[in-house]
Order: C-alpha cells, then structure tokens, then sequence
C-alpha cells in the first residue's frame, strides 16, 4: 500500500477493505442499483464485441469500450488497476479453438 493511501496504489479500495468479512446481503435499493450495472456492463460489452473484425485494431476497440463506459457515466475498472493503460483486456488471439496456430494459418 502506498504511503500516500490505498487509492494511489492501482487497487481499488474495496479490495483492501473488509477481507475475510462475512457476505453482507443487499437491500432491494442495492439489488436494483447492481441490476443497473451488470446492465451497462453488458450494453458496453456488446458494444466493443460489435466492432471485433478483420482490420480493427485492439486500440480501436479499447477506444470504443472506453467511450461507450464514459457516455454512460461510467468508468472503466481496468484503467489503471495495478497499473493497466487500457479500458478493456484484448488480444489476438495466437490459435483457434482445438487448432493451432500454423495449422489455422497455414
């Protein structure tokens, strides 16, 4: 943890606080706030799997996930956690499902 406090560290405070504590059930105004989010979660997921194809580059789609968050008053959780400079994980991919690389390229 930096000197400075958890904030400054990369991680986010609600993973150094309350470890080991017993799950805490939420109110019906928690529930509805949890649905509003795993909601846009989605929305902002189905936005950037949108533009995945041949061409577009993995800063292409961060920058779209990144706006997509931010026009809904979000914030992207991978920035800057631990350090990370981006709003999504993307990589391409070096095989195909069940094949290897040099079989699936040629």
């Amino acid at each position: 943890m930096s000197a400075l406090g958890p904030r400054l560290t990369g991680v986010p405070r609600s993973e150094l606080q309350d470890r080991g504590s017993p799950m805490r059930v939420l109110t019906p105004e928690q529930v509805e706030k949890m649905r509003t989010v795993c909601r846009l979660g989605r929305e902002i997921l189905d936005i950037g799997a949108a533009a995945i194809q041949p061409g577009v580059t993995t800063e292409e789609i961060d920058r779209i996930v990144h706006e997509a968050t931010i026009a809904r008053n979000a914030y992207p959780s991978p920035l800057n956690y631990n350090g990370f400079p981006k709003s999504c994980c993307t990589y391409v991919p070096r095989a195909i499902v069940g094949a290897p690389y040099a079989t699936a390229h040629g």
